[in-house]
């Protein structure tokens, strides 16, 4: 016989971006939000994501980040620092 199964998708992650200075933000290329300090919520699917930072000074700050499932991950792109924690 024969089995048929069902896969659900894996359930997004979040990603927020934010800083001390207004920038343009970049997710995998796309941009996402322009002269704010904060992208808001990003819901993604799991795996390693570019995220692009362009301030208005000019300079740029590139960072792959990975995000699995049910996580939420915060970006500070003035610190350079991650931070991880489950979605509730």
């Amino acid at each position: 016989g024969q089995v048929h199964l069902v896969l659900r998708p894996e359930p997004p992650g979040v990603l927020v971006i934010q800083g001390d200075h207004p920038a343009e933000m970049y997710i995998d290329g796309v941009l996402v939000k322009e002269n704010v300090q904060n992208s808001g919520p990003q819901e993604l699917r799991s795996g390693a994501h570019q995220v692009r930072v362009r301030l208005v000074s000019g300079e740029v700050v590139e960072e792959t980040i990975e995000l699995r499932a049910r996580e939420r991950v915060v970006y500070d792109f003035s610190t350079r620092q991650v931070k991880r924690s489950a979605v509730p």
